[in-house]
């Protein structure tokens, strides 16, 4: 007998989220205080040298750590943000990091857990390229100030929910969603009197930035926010971003607060209906602008979305034809009617390209770079670009 979507999700879905269980014993404890002596011993000859590494530690590149209160990794650790103030600017770019997700434990094994200001201190030293480039002055956010907003939680930055996922150790804090709406309430006063906000994101921070732009927008209002999502595309079409899947993310990375919060409406019982966030954000905010970036053939999101494949069985991933039809169809029949959507569909299969200078300012599609279609975007000029290959 075929299976139906709704026991392949099911199935899947317990797959997923089988819970692990911690076991903790007496032989730990004996094992603990054998090791106390010369744990000991390590850190008494090691305190000078960690003494002069914390020292020698700095943030770069006019980069500050800080930390945001109530904001966690998904391993419980709090966390924050990275700012880049701009004297006499102002204008805002909040940015959200990308980084996958974890919902298996293949996938979280590749995914942070946590990122605090060791984490900033490390990244500051590169955090200069692309949207980020603060001398290149093809770039429409040169002397903007900027937050950057690390990714820790695994969840696209959608969720607000405790999990435990089968084969990976602890709860889970999937609590993207609910870290986005503290950053913005702390962006908007960290930063009163902006007269532009751009809130842009990649990969998993691309698909964040549909779901943080409510919140962005609500602290911000009146003054206009405009979004760019690079690679993080909801796409319409049922064979490429399966209705089961929504679903699927959803109730394991308890998506369910942000969709009461953005869209109700919007989301269908089967799990349909993301794509409608942005037809939803054109129709609550007209005087901004929004823009996504796709390369035709992303190989890191037709994988992603390949799990959804078969109701729900995958593997995926999906086919590169179908993913661009996918993108073209979102383009022509979702996001061409609001009249506020600009597209960028580049050749190829890479995946995000604002954090890379080459693809961000000298990489040309159909005689544009991304830096000008983004500017003209800022400028109210909405336009598709899309390679002819």
């Amino acid at each position: 007998m075929k299976l139906n979507r709704w026991t392949g999700l099911a199935v899947f879905f317990v797959i997923l989220a089988v819970a692990f269980v911690c076991s903790c014993g007496d032989d730990d404890d004996d094992d603990n205080d054998d090791a106390e002596a010369d744990d000991d011993a390590d850190d008494d000859a090691d305190d000078d040298a960690d003494d002069d590494d914390d020292d020698d530690a700095t943030i770069q590149g006019g980069w500050e750590w800080v930390p945001v209160s109530g904001m966690f990794c998904r391993d419980g650790s709090a966390s924050g943000i990275m700012v880049r103030p701009s004297e006499g600017s102002d204008k805002l770019l909040i940015f959200l990091q990308g980084g996958g997700a974890c919902y298996s434990a293949d996938s979280c094994a590749d995914n942070p857990a946590t990122f605090g200001e060791p984490d900033a201190i490390e990244l500051s030293a590169t955090l200069n390229a692309g949207i980020l480039n603060n001398t290149n002055p093809d770039n429409p956010a040169m002397d903007w100030n900027v937050i950057f907003v690390p990714y820790c939680t695994g969840d696209v930055f959608a969720g607000d929910i405790e999990a435990t996922v089968g084969g990976v150790e602890g709860t889970q804090m999937y609590v993207g969603y609910n870290n986005t709406k503290l950053v913005a309430e702390d962006a908007a006063s960290r930063f009163p009197g902006m007269t532009r906000v751009l809130l842009a994101g990649q990969s998993a921070g691309g698909f964040g930035s549909m779901f943080a732009y409510n919140a962005v927008a609500a602290n911000f209002a009146p003054t206009r926010v405009d979004l760019f999502d690079d690679s993080g595309p909801l796409i319409a079409a049922d064979d490429v971003l399966a209705p089961c899947y929504q679903l699927l993310l959803s109730v394991q990375f308890g998506g369910q607060t942000a969709i009461d919060e953005i869209c109700p409406d919007c989301i269908e019982a089967s799990g349909d209906g993301f794509s409608e966030f942005a037809v939803h954000y054109a129709e609550e905010y007209p005087a901004s602008s929004f823009g996504l970036y796709s390369t035709v053939a992303d190989e890191t999101i037709r994988e992603f979305f390949g799990i959804g494949e078969n109701d729900c069985f995958g593997p995926g991933p999906i086919d590169a034809a179908a993913f661009q039809a996918g993108l073209e169809d979102l383009r022509d029949n979702t996001l061409a009617a609001t009249g506020r959507w600009g597209t960028f569909f580049a050749a190829g299969d890479e995946h995000t390209c604002t954090l890379d200078d080459a693809l961000f300012y000298t990489d040309e599609t159909d005689g544009a770079t991304v830096a000008d279609w983004l500017a003209g975007l800022l400028e109210d000029d909405i336009t598709d670009v899309e390679t002819a290959e």
